[in-house]
């Protein structure tokens, strides 16, 4: 790719404030020629990540607005503490799709 038409790329990218395209654009289309696929593919790609990177930052803005004392992990639980539900149910949380029973969530 020709460096003018790189810029303008980057440019547009940056106007449509398109961070994680901007950032992995390159890498993607390298990608996408060595696998030989179709520009249709490599734009589903493209896209798909944006979508990815932007929904990852939304959460972790929001983890951070909602000041939480402390991010607490599964390994951090008293099982012996919670009362009517065990480690097993909270492991296999959500229930599987092909399930009988009708989801709650």
């Amino acid at each position: 790719m020709s460096a003018p038409t790189e810029a303008l790329i980057e440019q547009h990218l940056k106007t449509l404030k398109l961070p994680a395209m901007r950032r992995d654009y390159r890498q993607l289309a390298r990608q996408a020629a060595a696998d030989s696929r179709t520009f249709e593919d490599y734009l589903g790609k493209l896209l798909a990540h944006e979508v990815r990177c932007r929904e990852a930052s939304v959460s972790a803005r929001r983890l951070r607005e909602a000041r939480f004392p402390d991010l607490k992990t599964l390994g951090q639980i008293d099982w012996e503490a919670l009362q009517g539900v065990s480690k097993q149910q909270i492991i296999d949380w959500p229930p599987a799709a092909s399930s009988s029973a009708p989801k709650t969530w």
